[in-house]
């Protein structure tokens, strides 16, 4: 056990210190990771099991904070362990190779084996799989087998494969599958352009690696010819990042409950998609007289309106959203709402763009300057460095992880710091740190309130300054 009395300074400066502090945040982290899911009567899944359901803690929704902290520093301790004690030059090797991983689940999510083997719970050998796939056989079983060595898939001879927990989630219908087969294919394949993108001087500011490689920027490109099988994947991974990243967790952790039920709440969805957010907030609060105003651009509020008329007839009928166009880089949403809400949207464009956006936001909140709400839903980004402790004096919900992990939990968080290179490829634009999100709400004429932890993206409130007489 590590001494208790062990400084700061000793951790950081001795080695065998770091290992043992970090055993001791493993053990503690896995205990209390064993206690919540008792306390909610949920047993640790296996991660041999093929089960194709998703319950329990599966959903981001139904986490608690103790748990997702308890993941967190797990996550961060095992990464930080494993660069302690391994050989730092293989390690190096075994990282500047970490594209055979999006290869291998490149062939693996395009030739649908994961669907194959669905039903094969004790397996099926590879010269089976050949024809389904259309891969040789023996190619076939050493992109399995490397996958398999990393948890995706089990070998259980030779050459004989099924799927597991994490290998189910390559299944043609699962929401991961979308967002992977769009990385591995359009993100994977523009990512060896950044370097020569970034570091040619000819290039023109706001050209992404992306439009380096295929001569068009995203959405032009999406709407092309060129990318026209590309549209639907891209859609329905954006679906898929709203299931995986907890689409409902607002209804969760934001106390809807606390607000009066008589009087109507307005709540405008800006960039809404299809509003299935805000759709999850009324059905969640049927007692509250909400009212949902989605707004985007009209070819995707025709299909939002088609969704509701589906899902959700009676909130049409009695009139409880409304379907709004707007552009929202040039005009204002809706005035005079409640809540603005704002979801995966800011880190599609660069600071300036982003600034006009939170601008338009802010002047719509003027119709209702004391009372007008924003939550802002996004990645935050958190740094890694010691200083990031500070922020916890005036950010309540901020969570800092505990020496000798990295302020921001270190490979815990590589979700945001991924995505954040990933949309630099993409879109030339960026995640944010907080500090940075803080700073453009500010010049936008936005007031911080309060941070809450939301899991993987976080929710962040602001009101308008209030003037003082």
């Amino acid at each position: 056990m590590a001494n208790p009395s062990t400084t700061l300074e000793e951790i950081e400066s001795s080695g065998e210190a770091q290992l043992l502090a970090l055993v001791d945040l493993l053990r503690t982290s896995v205990d209390d990771i064993i206690k919540e899911h008792k306390n909610a009567g949920i047993p640790i899944p296996s991660l041999d099991s093929a089960s194709p359901l998703v319950g329990g803690f599966d959903r981001i929704e139904s986490t608690t904070p103790g748990l997702r902290h308890a993941v967190r520093i797990v996550q961060g301790a095992c990464a930080e362990l494993t660069a302690i004690v391994s050989n730092p030059g293989l390690l190096m090797f075994t990282k500047a190779l970490a594209f055979a991983e999006s290869a291998c689940l490149q062939l693996a999510i395009s030739t649908k084996v994961a669907d194959h083997l669905e039903g094969h719970p004790e397996g099926m050998h590879v010269t089976d799989l050949e024809s389904k796939c259309g891969i040789p056989a023996d190619n076939l079983g050493r992109t399995l087998r490397f996958l398999s060595t990393r948890h995706i898939f089990i070998e259980h001879e030779r050459d004989v494969f099924s799927n597991n927990r994490l290998s189910m989630q390559l299944r043609s219908e699962a929401s991961a599958c979308a967002i992977a087969k769009l990385l591995v294919n359009q993100c994977f394949q523009s990512s060896p352009f950044l370097y020569e993108t970034l570091s040619d001087p000819s290039t023109t500011p706001g050209t992404s690696a992306f439009e380096k490689r295929n001569g068009l920027k995203l959405f032009d490109y999406l709407e092309s010819d060129q990318g026209h099988d590309a549209a639907p994947m891209f859609a329905k991974a954006m679906r898929g990042i709203g299931d995986i990243s907890g689409k409902s967790i607002l209804t969760e952790v934001y106390p809807w409950g606390s607000l009066p039920k008589t009087s109507e709440i307005s709540i405008c969805d800006v960039v809404g998609n299809t509003g299935h957010v805000v759709m999850a907030l009324l059905k969640a609060f049927p007692e509250h007289n909400f009212k949902a105003i989605v707004q985007d651009l009209p070819g995707m509020l025709a299909q939002g309106a088609k969704l509701w008329e589906a899902q959700f007839p009676a909130a049409i009928e009695k009139k409880r959203v409304e379907f709004v166009p707007v552009d929202f880089l040039k005009e204002a949403p809706v005035a005079g709402c409640d809540f603005y809400y704002l979801r995966l949207c800011l880190h599609n464009w660069p600071d300036s763009h982003a600034l006009e956006i939170l601008r338009n936001i802010a002047k719509a909140m003027r119709a209702k300057p004391l009372t007008s709400r924003f939550l802002l839903h996004d990645f935050v980004l958190r740094r890694a460095t010691s200083a990031t402790k500070n922020e916890v004096d005036f950010i309540e919900g901020l969570y800092v992880a505990p020496a000798p992990l990295l302020a921001n939990f270190g490979a815990a968080s590589c979700a945001g710091y991924n995505m954040d290179i990933n949309m630099m490829g993409l879109l030339a634009a960026k995640e944010r740190t907080l500090d940075e999100l803080l700073d453009l709400s500010s010049q936008a004429g936005l007031s911080f309130e309060r941070f809450w932890d939301a899991g993987i993206i976080d929710i962040l409130e602001f009101s308008l300054p209030q003037e003082v007489e």
